[in-house]
């Protein structure tokens, strides 16, 4: 193949994506200019809110569009029966996203307060935002059937609706923003409305796409929608997870009661105390932590035959052991210091910090481990063992990051 003809290919895929990214970036503009006309503030309050609901989208859409190169590479091999699978994947992933996109946005208070955003604005942002919020799973859902249709070479199946979402945004916008047909005004918020109903339409129309065109059909997307993984893998994985729930009790109770003595140092101007108290409970906690990973490590056959009687069960498990002893002493401190912080009146970095470890490195990573999208690993990283490793690092970086903020606050209200 000559040069021409694969510039002519790349071309070919890349006219519909770039019609409908623009008729999705006209959405933006589209609200600009209407709600400029409501009013200064609407127009303000909707710069603001739609930077703060992107910012969030795009985080957790790149973690979906993971998608695009495992369902290209299976297209490409001619096991398209494998994709399906792969797509109900990353519609559980996309759920499991969700949640905590939508506690961002449905309580935007602290994001608002790191924008400095004016008093006047809150109101308005924060109505845009708490509507935003429950567009968002379908605008996840929608994402995953763009990827889907990107590694099949199918962009044109993805413009189409969004040609369609285009063409309906002006009229909803209007009637949303300025009221009318029994609806009291709702201004600048009325954007956010006419998004969240479009995602909506996007994400089941693509279902419906998905479900009964013919094209989809060789794929089994809808063949078995059980819950992701194997069953065993699954009860493994929740043995483990319930067992971890169990430690974490002992640190949360130990940094509560730091918290509380803390925070009675600071009120009682005793900086030094305050400082003393909380370096030796994080020492604690953490010696305790490392005491019941190693336990857990060595009871850990008759603690998981105490929970399942199924070999398959206690063998799926057996392996993930090792991650939730491993990282107690990392939970412990983290836990720890983020309860520290508090008593000094500090939550908005430790907010940013679990945003960016957990987030990105715990589910961004633990995707990546899991599905194998990191090639020259071990084979044990993938798979479930995988999102355990993944959310294994990422407390140890949230705890050290937690614990040098807490020496820089520490030192700052000694001084």
């Amino acid at each position: 193949m000559n040069m021409f003809h694969d510039i002519r290919r790349i071309s070919v895929l890349a006219a519909p994506v770039l019609v409908g990214q623009l008729a999705v970036i006209a959405f933006g503009v589209i609200d600009t200019i209407m709600a400029g006309r409501a009013s200064a503030i609407d127009l303000a309050a909707v710069g603001l809110g739609g930077s703060i609901y992107v910012t969030v989208y795009i985080s957790l859409m790149g973690v979906l569009q993971a998608l695009a190169p495992i369902a290209g590479q299976l297209h490409g091999a001619g096991r398209g029966a494998e994709i399906g699978s792969e797509v109900r994947q990353a519609a559980w992933l996309g759920l499991a996203l969700a949640i905590p996109g939508m506690l961002l946005l449905l309580f935007p208070g602290p994001l608002l307060e790191f924008a400095q955003a004016p008093p006047e604005l809150v109101e308005k942002a924060t109505r845009y935002l708490q509507i935003q919020a429950f567009g968002l799973p379908a605008a996840l859902g929608f994402r995953i059937y763009s990827a889907l249709n990107n590694a099949l070479s199918r962009p044109v199946m993805v413009t189409v609706l969004q040609l369609v979402g285009l063409s309906v945004k002006i009229p909803l916008n209007a009637w949303f923003i300025g009221g009318g047909f029994g609806l009291a005004p709702m201004g600048g918020p009325g954007c956010a409305l006419a998004s969240a109903l479009i995602s909506w339409i996007w994400c089941i129309s693509a279902v419906l796409i998905l479900r009964r065109n013919a094209a989809y059909r060789p794929l089994q997307i809808f063949s078995s929608w059980a819950w992701p993984q194997a069953r065993p893998i699954l009860a493994g994985h929740q043995i483990i997870a319930n067992l971890g729930a169990v430690a974490y009790m002992l640190p949360l109770s130990l940094a509560i009661a730091t918290s509380t003595l803390v925070a009675q140092s600071i009120g009682a101007r005793d900086q030094a105390g305050a400082r003393r108290i909380a370096r030796r409970g994080i020492c604690l906690a953490a010696s305790l932590a490392i005491m019941v990973g190693g336990l857990l490590w060595i009871l850990r056959e008759p603690l998981l035959h105490a929970y399942a009687k199924d070999p398959a069960v206690v063998r799926a498990a057996l392996p993930l052991m090792l991650f939730i002893a491993f990282y107690q002493a990392f939970d412990a401190v983290q836990v720890m210091t983020a309860f520290i912080l508090r008593a000094y009146k500090i939550a908005l970095v430790p907010t940013l910090i679990y945003a960016v470890s957990l987030w990105g490195v715990g589910l961004g990573g633990g995707y990546m481990l899991g599905f194998g999208l990191i090639d020259g690993l071990p084979a044990f990283t993938r798979g479930a063992a995988g999102f355990w490793l993944a959310n294994s690092v990422s407390l140890a970086i949230a705890g050290s990051l937690l614990v040098r903020y807490f020496i820089a606050v520490s030192r700052r209200s000694a001084s």
